[in-house]
């Protein structure tokens, strides 16, 4: 290009049109772009709203999860402290157990030896009650033996039992003396040969002498009572009758040995074949 065309061009650039041109070309294209670029900010403020929506969504839901962690949180930690709760009261219960285990043992053993202390004493009430009733058996037998002896024979015993009454028989029959007495007057009724309601003067006395020895409980006194068929022994028997010698016929009166002294006090009445 030469010099003179390029001065042309220069000229026409500088010229006031061309400018007004390039200007107005600049200005279309600023405006078109500033209205893309507001479009796009618009966009962008659309979607950034959109997204501060769903950023406050997710706020929410992370508030939301948050605060179910945190009542599931308490809620475990709620469980683990009755869950250790629960295991000290295992093991409260479990000493209480072993505790009222021993206590039951220690009660068993109490109530136990507490039965066998009752059944022990039921025993010797027991017996103490057979005792009882023997002797009173005793005492109804000998005291109804009384009451139907003769009148007479009662009378003439009247030094021996002075009243009828039962309490009167039972001090009677306590005393050595009364039962001295009673086979003193029986043996006086066989050598007078009295045998008037005599059997039931001799069930007396041996009821009486029985129960002489229950009241007693020495047991310092026993009968001599022979067997029919033995051979007559003079130091433990007397003789009804003319024979001095033989065997046992008949036992008339038994007689009384005494232990403690070791001696015969009254020898048995008999009669010899």
């Amino acid at each position: 290009m030469d010099e003179n065309a390029r001065n042309e061009i220069i000229e026409i650039i500088k010229s006031d049109d061309v400018r007004d041109f390039f200007e107005e070309m600049i200005f279309s294209n600023n405006e078109k772009k500033i209205t893309e670029a507001n479009k796009k900010m618009e966009k962008l403020r659309d979607e950034n709203n959109k997204l501060s929506l769903v950023i406050k969504e997710l706020e929410l839901d992370r508030d939301h999860y948050k605060n179910l962690y945190n009542d599931k949180s308490n809620a475990c930690e709620k469980l683990q402290y009755q869950q250790q709760e629960n295991l000290e009261f295992i093991e409260k219960i479990k000493k209480q157990n072993v505790q009222l285990e021993l206590r039951m043992k220690e009660d068993e053993e109490k109530t136990k030896k507490r039965i066998e202390k009752i059944l022990s004493e039921k025993d010797i009430i027991k017996e103490e009650l057979q005792d009882y009733e023997n002797k009173y058996q005793c005492i109804n037998k000998a005291y109804e033996k009384y009451l139907g002896l003769n009148e007479i024979i009662k009378q003439r015993m009247s030094n021996i039992f002075i009243r009828d009454d039962i309490y009167s028989f039972i001090s009677t029959v306590s005393d050595w003396n009364s039962i001295e007495g009673m086979w003193t007057f029986t043996k006086r009724r066989i050598i007078e040969e009295d045998i008037e309601g005599f059997d039931d003067l001799i069930d007396l006395f041996d009821d009486s002498f029985e129960l002489y020895n229950q009241i007693d409980g020495n047991n310092q006194y026993e009968l001599i009572s022979p067997a029919i068929g033995d051979r007559f022994d003079s130091d433990k028997h007397s003789i009804k009758g003319t024979k001095t010698d033989g065997q046992i016929r008949d036992v008339l009166l038994k007689g009384i040995f005494d232990n403690v002294r070791g001696k015969v006090l009254f020898k048995a009445v008999v009669q010899i074949q």
